[in-house]
């Protein structure tokens, strides 16, 4: 998902520390901004209140 690579760097954050703030495991973060695989509810939710964004903005990024 580009679009969460692009609010990473933007926030100037590590994966690691994204995923200390959303409770989520590196590696399976990692996949999810990668795009080879859907990210949960659960890390959508938490990833839009990180970034104060709507999780259907997340998820446009998903939609093609």
């Amino acid at each position: 998902m580009d679009r969460l690579k692009q609010l990473r760097k933007i926030r100037r954050m590590t994966q690691v520390e994204v995923c200390r703030a959303i409770g989520c495991p590196r590696p399976l973060y990692a996949l999810i901004e990668q795009g080879a695989l859907p990210p949960r509810e659960q890390d959508l939710k938490a990833l839009a209140s990180l970034y104060n964004v709507s999780v259907q903005y997340l998820q446009k990024d998903t939609k093609g």
